[in-house]
């Protein structure tokens, strides 16, 4: 028996509509039947004339399965300009409003016609239904529309629903139950589940050899980022589109990289379905082949809820999961990505391209520790030997920040130690300490709300700096290398600098600054005898660790 409750729910459920689901279905019904445009006939004719009879026919014979119905499809029958009243009624965005509409008018058609007939209006009851306030209320799912075959003042064949709808305004009663024996279909799955994975039509397994096309999608405070791999630049498109068009371009940042070996992704067709159910602050979503991985900072509730709307949308042959703390997912992916940066660094970069590579790190400290990780340790190993080795020395400043939750002392102290156990992390890796300081800034300057757990992991950050760059008037307090020091490769992979003997035996050039550099030492050594060497004390140098006393951040007052 087709029950027209559940597919207002389901629509709900399926495009997070909440009490909108029953009023966006009693547009969809009025635009199916608008007398203008020849009724449920007419409009059942306007796919014909456009080829796609074939889906108006599976939802016409009760014996197949409801083909589905795309959005893009229904665009060519429903103009823009309805859908976009019909959004701008229900304060609902334009693509959620035809995805939601392509969703339901399938089995809307199948519900209208299960008898064999088409009516050539729309049927008293449900007439009711459109016109009173529960068209703007979800059904509950122990509602059951029913109907019977009547004559409506004698012009037409119709139904009689029966209705059972609770309504909160005073006085009224439930509408009466109207029944009578009909050949029962099987219920309308809207969102189809088969033993099989769903897969987009067109898009066949993965070829042997090939990864998965991959999208990652998160929810911060209802701005999305999105990340991922694809196999060519049509599908990068298709897909940015499609984002671009649900939230709006203010609201989305981000990139796919585009990877020739990634096979086609099967939820490609079924995306716009996917998105209207990314509403939940501090959501991350995983598609991958046909691996749908949900994270983030969520309630177990609403998990449970996203998680249960995807499974509708996509069907049972995708594998469900939860990706694990989203802390160490995001701290796994910015370690990747920081490593691939300070590889793709140009021949001569420069102290701001080191910075804006370091600056995707993140240090995954624990909770309220200084302790520098040892899963951070690879990247501080890279990081200084790109910083030992610029081709214009600079002093990289590394700036200590955290969230709101302690007080600003708290945060002082903890962003300066933190900053200071990076500091030490680099210097152990071979940096001169002459090229790094630290600097405290506590709360001070979020870049994100500290309102969502996203918004304040993203505070408790490292953040990096070009403090000075080292040249003829600013020397830094560099050392000047040895007359004759070449560069060679250490066992570590670290190149230190090679004197004497050792350094004649390189075979590695000197750069054009090194000559310089060994020339003006040397010319030095000739100029003037040099006196032996003493046990001078060290000539003092600039003060390596500042803090909010010393900075220019105004204390709160």
């Amino acid at each position: 028996m087709v029950l027209l409750t559940d597919i207002i729910r389901e629509t709900s459920e399926s495009f997070g509509l909440g009490n909108k689901a029953g009023a966006l279905i009693a547009e969809a019904i009025r635009i199916m039947f608008n007398p203008e445009k020849g009724g449920l006939r007419g409009f059942l004719d306007r796919f014909e004339r456009v080829g796609q009879g074939d889906l108006t026919k599976s939802w016409l014979n009760s014996a197949v399965s409801i083909k589905a119905l795309d959005s893009h499809q229904l665009e060519v029958i429903v103009s823009p300009g309805v859908i976009s009243e019909v959004g701008k009624n229900l304060g609902l965005a334009n693509a959620r409003v035809r995805a939601a509409m392509a969703y339901a008018i399938p089995p809307l058609v199948r519900y209208f016609t299960s008898d064999g007939s088409i009516p050539t209006a729309i049927p008293v009851n449900v007439q009711d239904f459109i016109e009173s306030a529960e068209a703007r209320i979800v059904a509950p799912a122990s509602t059951m529309l029913d109907r019977r075959d009547r004559r409506r003042s004698g012009s037409y064949l119709g139904w009689t629903l029966g209705v059972l709808l609770l309504i909160a305004t005073a006085g009224l009663t439930g509408y009466q139950i109207l029944k009578s024996p009909v050949q029962e279909n099987p219920r309308v799955d809207v969102a189809v589940a088969t033993s099989t994975p769903v897969q987009a039509q067109g898009s066949p397994e993965p070829e042997s050899g090939k990864v998965e096309a991959k999208l990652d999608i998160r929810n911060d405070d209802g701005r999305f980022e999105y990340s991922g791999q694809v196999g060519d630049a049509g599908i990068k498109a298709a897909i940015t589109e499609q984002m671009i068009t649900f939230y709006g371009p203010s609201r989305l940042s981000g990139n796919l990289t585009i990877d020739p070996l990634a096979g086609p992704p099967v939820w490609l067709s079924r995306l716009d379905r996917i998105l209207p159910q990314l509403n939940v602050p501090g959501l991350h979503l995983r598609l991958e082949g046909y691996s749908v991985q949900l994270g983030g900072w969520l309630t177990e509730r609403d998990r449970e809820s996203v998680l249960n709307s995807l499974r509708k949308v996509l069907g049972a042959g995708y594998r469900y999961a939860y990706l694990g703390d989203e802390e160490m997912e995001l701290s796994r992916e910015a370690r990747v990505s920081t490593l691939a940066a300070l590889g793709s660094l140009p021949l001569n970069y420069t102290g701001q391209d080191l910075v804006n590579a370091l600056n995707q790190w993140v240090v995954p400290f624990a909770k309220g520790e200084t302790a520098f990780p040892e899963e951070a340790r690879e990247v501080a190993r890279r990081a200084a030997e790109v910083i030992k080795f610029m081709p214009q020395p600079a002093i990289i400043e590394i700036g200590g920040h955290t969230d709101n939750q302690g007080s600003h002392a708290e945060s002082l102290k903890l962003s300066r130690e933190r900053a200071e156990s990076v500091r030490r992390a680099f210097v152990q890796a071979g940096v001169p300490e002459a090229l790094l300081v630290t600097k405290a800034y506590g709360g001070q300057q979020p870049i994100a709300s500290n309102d969502t757990p996203y918004g304040r992991f993203r505070n408790r950050r490292m953040e990096f700096k070009v403090a000075q760059v080292c040249d003829a008037t600013h020397s830094c307090n560099l050392p000047l290398p040895e007359p004759a020091a070449v560069m060679g490769t250490g066992a570590n992979g670290i190149s230190p600098a090679l004197t004497g003997n050792d350094a004649a035996k390189s075979s590695e050039p000197l750069s054009a600054e090194q000559q310089a550099m060994a020339a003006k030492s040397a010319g030095k050594g000739s100029a003037k005898k040099q006196k032996p060497k003493s046990k001078a004390k060290p000539k003092p140098t600039r003060t390596d660790t500042l803090d909010d006393a010393d900075s220019a951040i105004e204390k709160p007052k």
